[in-house]
């Protein structure tokens, strides 16, 4: 672990650990307005989504640690976020902090689709909805590219270093 940490990192650690903690506080405020007990399914979604928020508190928490391995686990946790996907009422939709997609509703002819906004989370499975919508979100698509950039620094400082200690 590394007691100096780039400044890089420590703004991708804040922007994904506020991503999680606005996504968690959007499944409490939905366990607050539910008045009815939720399904089994319903839970089951909950619990999902709830671990992909967590998730990305824990790669922002591995990032502002200094850990190896938070580049790593914060590409991941972005390439979740990269597409979402709604095909014949089956649907995955993870964003965590603020997204920005571009997409294309295909169910009846070619319309172009553009939404923007903060931490969402949906996943149906079978629902009655016909619509064959595919989405790509910017935002995500622009971190998964800055962090590949901050790994093969991270790597060439790292081969660099190695070099060096042993040519003494």
């Amino acid at each position: 672990m590394s007691k100096n940490i780039a400044a890089s990192h420590i703004l991708l650690a804040i922007y994904q650990i506020a991503g999680g903690i606005l996504g968690i506080g959007v499944i409490l405020w939905l366990f607050k307005i539910n008045t009815t007990s939720f399904t089994g399914m319903q839970a089951v979604l909950l619990s999902l989504a709830s671990g992909l928020y967590i998730y990305s508190i824990f790669c922002g928490v591995l990032l502002l640690k200094g850990n190896r391995n938070g580049l790593n686990q914060s590409q991941i946790n972005q390439c979740l976020q990269l597409v979402s996907i709604f095909i014949f009422g089956c649907a995955y939709q993870y964003y965590s902090g603020i997204f920005f997609s571009l997409g294309f509703d295909l169910t009846r002819a070619f319309h172009f689709k553009w939404k923007a906004g903060f931490s969402t989370f949906q996943m149906n499975y079978l629902n009655n909805n016909e619509s064959i919508i595919v989405s790509l979100n910017l935002v995500a698509l622009g971190l998964v590219l800055y962090i590949e950039k901050l790994m093969r620094k991270q790597r060439s400082l790292g081969h660099l270093l190695k070099t060096q200690q042993q040519s003494m």
